[in-house]
């Protein structure tokens, strides 16, 4: 777990630094009100917390698998399930309101959230399956 904790803060602060620069040049306004940063801090820190519980579920639930001999029906079962296309299809449900709704008013929610670790998911997904 402590070797997923860089990439974690280099990735949310790439992401910082790419989401500033985006907004400063299309967004509604050049220079960003000062109310602003408290709400970007909170969502980057709980977009990090995040990454770091994922990764560290992740891990934990091969650690468990790769330590049985026999995988147990319901494991077997779950081998089944095409978790990559129904993820990508929650994706897509996800971006589609973000993409096509009215910009005014929008607050940082669960689904703004949860978008960029979505996409992240499923391109994990498809590189590894591709690999």
């Amino acid at each position: 777990m402590r070797e997923a904790v860089l990439p974690v803060l280099a990735g949310g602060l790439l992401g910082a630094v790419a989401a500033w620069a985006l907004v400063r040049a299309g967004g509604p306004a050049a220079e960003l009100p000062g109310a602003v940063w408290p709400p970007a801090v909170a969502a980057l820190a709980a977009g990090a917390l995040a990454a770091l519980v994922v990764v560290g579920v992740t891990t934990g639930a091969l650690v468990t698998r790769a330590g049985q001999l026999t995988p147990n029906p319901l494991a077997q079962w779950l081998g089944r399930v095409p978790w990559l296309a129904m993820t990508a299809a929650v994706t897509v449900v996800a971006v589609v309101p973000l993409v096509t709704g009215d910009p005014g008013g929008r607050t940082l929610g669960p689904v703004t959230l949860a978008v960029p670790l979505l996409v992240t998911v499923v391109v994990a997904g498809a590189v590894t399956a591709a690999l």
